[in-house]
């Protein structure tokens, strides 16, 4: 993360699956803060420190549920500087931009993010994975973004928070939707096993490696995936229908 402000210091708020992937993919020279009131993992070179040592950081990154965003946001608008870069890596966008207006209205430096991977999907390598850009302010989000670019080897894309969430109702939420309703039939491996069968039966045990927390905000804290939920039920419907015929 080089060139304009030097960013020494990297704070992380939560430390679950994706908190410790993000924390794998930050430079060596980078001293990292981590916070995390339910986790008592010890991770090799992160330093636990209290919310306010870690909202002094450069560049704070929340991996957090959605549904803790208006409780930590407003407790970091109190302690946070105007200089560190506050970054979003929610699956939905609407709602933290929302939340990001409420409680940090006059905040400088914001990039709001979707990485279009994680642990299990970039386990080898980040070349090549995509990253969605909805909001980016101050030098220090410049920074970060060609990091991603120049050495983690993403692919970014804009667009505004709106566009986002719609696309995800589709590629996002309706894939984890048909995924839980497949596993929650007891798919799994059959004597045999069809190239399609077995792609069905990938995306099951992909979704099934996501926590509760992270379906619920791709399913409820998008506000365009219900409708396309109600959709595919209604033709799936219908072609039970026609199959009665």
């Amino acid at each position: 993360m080089s060139s304009g402000l030097e960013i020494k210091t990297v704070g992380v708020i939560g430390l679950g699956s994706f908190g410790q992937f993000v924390i794998s993919l930050l430079p060596a020279a980078v001293k990292v803060l981590a916070n995390d009131p339910n986790q008592d993992l010890q991770i090799t070179g992160v330093e636990r420190a209290d919310l306010k040592s870690v909202c002094g950081s450069d560049v704070l990154i929340l991996a957090i549920p959605l549904s803790a965003y208006p409780q930590v946001l407003k407790v970091i608008a109190g302690v946070v500087g105007q200089e560190t870069l506050v970054v979003d890596t929610c699956s939905v966008k609407t709602l933290p931009q929302e939340f990001f207006n409420k409680y940090l209205p006059n905040h400088r430096n914001i990039l709001l993010l979707h990485p279009l991977f994680g642990p299990q999907s970039a386990a080898d390598s980040t070349i090549g994975h995509q990253l969605i850009v909805t909001r980016s302010e101050g030098q220090r989000a410049k920074q970060v973004l060609n990091y991603c670019t120049d050495t983690l080897g993403l692919v970014t894309h804009r667009m505004n928070a709106e566009q986002h969430d719609r696309a995800m109702a589709r590629i996002h939420a309706l894939t984890y939707f048909v995924a839980r309703g497949l596993g929650e039939m007891g798919l799994g491996e059959e004597l045999f096993m069809t190239p399609s069968y077995r792609m069905i039966t990938d995306l099951v045990r992909l979704d099934g490696s996501h926590s509760k927390e992270l379906f619920q905000t791709i399913e409820q804290g998008n506000p365009f995936a219900k409708e396309v939920r109600k959709k595919l039920i209604k033709h799936l419907t219908q072609i039970d229908e026609k199959l009665k015929d």
